[in-house]
């Protein structure tokens, strides 16, 4: 989430899907970033991609 703040600064809606998982079985995570006032074309894309990864992310065990 370091690119974040870059998003909310300009005002530009933004949105993250899970894209895979490390060796250690942590979420990675894709950020998709929009034009001012295009939220609806973020939340379709993420939507998009959460389909085409078809990915379960499970919690890892932090025990």
């Amino acid at each position: 989430f370091r690119f974040t703040p870059l998003a909310n600064l300009t005002r530009r809606p933004a949105g993250t899907v899970c894209c895979g998982f490390s060796s250690e079985g942590v979420p990675i995570g894709l950020q998709v970033v929009g034009h001012q006032l295009d939220d609806l074309t973020v939340l379709e894309t993420l939507a998009v991609l959460e389909d085409l990864l078809a990915l379960n992310p499970i919690a890892p065990d932090l025990a």
